[in-house]
């Protein structure tokens, strides 16, 4: 069941004359008009709110967006200090192992001149 209020306000008497002509003219009621120009109106507004909740809506995905985009680049810094503190310890290593060898052949040296020695003797 559709139920009707009534609507009743005061306007300025030229208004109300142009108002009267307008719908005399179209041959519409005032209901209609009056129902009419409120219902195009509510409709305009809301048709700005979804566009301005759409903008809102963009701006927040722009938003998203350039926080994904600056992510990764911390990550990545952080993956690059990890690989860099990798490349040190793996340089550390490397340099521990050659001065191993190098004391391992200093020791192995002496031992080969005494061998040399030795046979150098036997000849």
């Amino acid at each position: 069941m559709n139920t009707t209020r009534v609507l009743a306000c005061q306007i300025d008497e030229k208004l109300q004359k142009r108002m009267k002509d307008y719908v005399l003219e179209k041959r519409i009621t005032v209901k209609s008009y009056i129902t009419g120009l409120i219902e195009e109106n509510l409709e305009k507004h809301k048709v700005q709110e979804n566009l301005q909740n759409d903008v809102k809506e963009q701006q927040v995905d722009k938003s998203k967006i350039d926080i994904l985009k600056n992510q990764p680049v911390v990550e990545n810094k952080k993956e690059e200090k990890k690989t860099a503190v990798v490349n040190n310890k793996k340089q550390e290593v490397k340099k521990e192992q050659t001065l191993e060898n190098k004391k391992g052949n200093l020791k192995k040296q002496p031992v080969k001149k005494e061998q040399v020695e030795e046979e150098e003797e036997f000849e």
